[in-house]
């Protein structure tokens, strides 16, 4: 399903799935790859907790995007969580599971 034949609700939350999964997923492959090779204490733990949370089984990974885009939602005083709630859990899931394809997890 192409961007263009999203309603807005769905658009919303494509939006929102875009920028968790980019802060926690793409952050922590930052982190991973910014410490490789480092050898001080605090880089070797910081890539370490990104080895460990990038690991975790791909419906652990979905089960946290998901939590943290409901998190968000609840958050926001600008009327998102009405569109999370519209675009529904199944469509919000379907799409952090392209992603998480997509990503190779």
């Amino acid at each position: 399903m192409k961007i263009s034949e999203l309603n807005e609700h769905q658009k919303v939350a494509y939006q929102l799935m875009d920028e968790v999964t980019s802060e926690y997923i793409g952050g922590y492959e930052n982190q991973l790859s910014d410490t490789e090779g480092w050898d001080d204490e605090y880089n070797i733990k910081m890539h370490n907790e990104a080895k460990e949370f990038l690991e975790q089984p791909h419906e652990e990974l979905k089960k946290f995007v998901y939590g943290c885009i409901m998190d968000k939602a609840d958050l926001d005083r600008g009327g998102i969580d009405k569109h999370i709630r519209f675009a529904g859990k199944e469509f919000i899931m379907e799409r952090i599971e392209k992603r998480l394809q997509k990503w190779g997890y």
